[in-house]
């Protein structure tokens, strides 16, 4: 009898791990990428005198990912950009060792969207119908023409959500954010637990939410935009944790105060621009800081406001994206003109980096962000005439003393 048992438990245990395998042989697949001959091309800037490499230069539209979004793989040998140029948007990977480009998904494979690539891993999270994925980005080092993709479906996107924006990963790397549409014109606001799948509801609101960020130091607490009728301009930043008091006020928004583009930076300190004197287009907006603890806010990057000027001149003096390093030492602003500055954090000196990557009225904004250690910022260029990608590494000589 003690035997009989002994090997019900046993085939009872097989057969339980086998169904486990079973269930993970569904959930991945591996396949290899396509690798695309080099179009990378530098650059001199003509009026700083610094290099800006171009990683695409086809006549498609090629995007970087969005400035609150980490587009680099940890170990610096690829960079994710999107493209139009096979009829559809897809995802490519930059590879830096030898500027080719490895196209993920085959021609006729489910496409791919909502991207972000984790801080913590050579990871790239995608949504595939209705499917949150894992793809794992495996770059043969000695067999140079070789990406492999090895995908593990995470989980489902919860009925009756909608996804509107790119997942964003949380400070410890094991959650992604769901940003959604619900019924009656509701928003949500969710996050997924990677290794499990599982789903947590964190906001439903009637606000209309956008920009949902995880924060960078906290892994239970998000940012997001919201707007409501015609109060919209009134309140944008708000934050929500997994409290359950629903979402508060980040940022005590003035009547008439433009307040636009806010991103995480390090610790519990936030950058966006804005400021209060404007004018249709012609706006004063600074580059901005405020600490979330505080509600504080300082200027680290002035804008300009003055009623003679016209609306091309006073753009050309004041920043609309920004975004700062992972170690707190530099913050990025771009301008309406394509114009992208750096700001030294402790003395707020400015050095303008690169100019002309945008026609003002018109074009690509260059919404610039970071890499994980610092060194480059990445961002959207129509310098020859349609959207490119550029990075440009910070000179050395700018180094804080």
């Amino acid at each position: 009898m003690f035997r009989c048992r002994c090997f019900q438990t046993i085939l009872t245990t097989a057969l339980a791990i086998g169904a486990l395998f079973a269930g993970e042989e569904k959930k991945t697949s591996e396949w290899t990428g396509t690798i695309l001959p080099a179009e990378h091309r530098t650059i001199t800037d003509p009026k700083t005198g610094h290099p800006i490499r171009f990683l695409t230069t086809n006549a498609a539209v090629d995007r970087a990912f969005y400035f609150t979004h980490n587009a680099f793989l940890p170990d610096g040998s690829m960079i994710v950009v999107s493209s139009n140029r096979f009829g559809r948007s897809e995802y490519l990977g930059y590879l830096t060792a030898t500027g080719e480009l490895a196209r993920f998904l085959p021609a006729n494979a489910v496409p791919a969207g909502l991207a972000v690539v984790s801080k913590h891993a050579n990871i790239l999270y995608v949504v595939r119908d209705r499917e949150v994925c894992e793809w794992r980005i495996l770059i043969d080092s000695e067999a140079t023409h070789s990406v492999k993709i090895r995908e593990r479906i995470i989980g489902a996107v919860p009925p009756g959500w909608s996804l509107k924006e790119a997942l964003t990963e949380s400070a410890d790397g094991s959650l992604l954010s769901l940003s959604a549409k619900l019924a009656e014109g509701k928003s949500g606001i969710a996050a997924m637990d990677i290794q499990t799948g599982a789903v947590r509801t964190v906001l439903e609101t009637d606000l209309s939410t956008s920009h949902v960020q995880f924060s960078h130091n906290r892994p239970d607490l998000l940012m997001f935009a919201g707007t409501a009728g015609a109060d919209h301009e009134s309140q944008r930043m708000w934050l929500v944790d997994f409290s359950g008091r629903g979402a508060w006020k980040l940022h005590e928004q003035k009547p008439g105060e433009l307040v636009t583009h806010e991103c995480w930076w390090v610790g519990d300190l936030v950058t966006f621009c804005g400021g209060f004197a404007h004018e249709g287009f012609k706006v004063e907006s600074h580059l901005k800081i405020v600490d979330i603890n505080t509600q504080q806010v300082r200027i680290l990057g002035a804008g300009c406001y003055w009623p003679q000027g016209t609306d091309s001149e006073v753009a050309e003096l004041n920043w609309w994206h920004a975004s700062g390093d992972p170690y707190g030492r530099w913050v990025a602003a771009d301008n309406w003109h394509g114009g992208v500055a750096i700001f030294n954090a402790r003395t707020t000196e400015k050095h303008l980096l690169t100019t002309g990557h945008r026609t003002y009225g018109r074009g690509t904004h260059p919404e610039v962000g970071w890499d994980t250690k610092g060194r480059y910022v990445i961002f959207g260029s129509e310098y020859f005439g349609n959207p490119d990608v550029c990075i440009a590494e910070i000179p050395k000589e700018w180094n804080n003393p």
